[in-house]
């Protein structure tokens, strides 16, 4: 058994539009859904650090300030995935999918889309 830790970020537009990316059909972890940008966090590493890093990597996106909004917890066969996720704000013009092997598709989209593919107690905070 182990216990792993993940952050994402719930990044909102102008236009009132929410983030998300949708993983490739071959990934092990949420194959072909849609969820907010971000990853796991490394051993030793805050988790502020670690959403900043993910969010480079994945989108080309650095936050300015992240507001904790909520948890969420994920048991997947002998894993226990703790979620801590924020509500960041930064510069929206430089994000682009920078790793499409993982994800299909990096789209704004609307908030009734959002609220459909994410868990009702992360889309609540929308």
């Amino acid at each position: 058994m182990q216990f792993k830790i993940y952050v994402r970020a719930l990044i909102q537009n102008s236009e009132n539009k929410i983030l998300l990316i949708q993983k490739q059909s071959n990934q092990k972890i949420a194959a072909g859904k849609w969820i907010l940008p971000g990853g796991t966090v490394d051993f030793g590493e805050q988790p502020l650090e670690a959403l900043n890093r993910e969010l480079k990597e994945e989108i080309n996106f650095s936050f300015i300030s992240a507001n904790f909004i909520e948890t969420e917890t994920i048991v997947l066969d002998d894993v226990h995935w703790l979620g801590l996720y924020y509500k960041v704000h930064g510069s929206v013009e430089t994000i682009k999918n920078l790793e499409p092997e993982k994800h299909a598709h990096v789209d704004w989209v609307s908030l009734d889309f959002a609220k459909n593919h994410l868990n009702p107690e992360i889309s609540k905070n929308i």
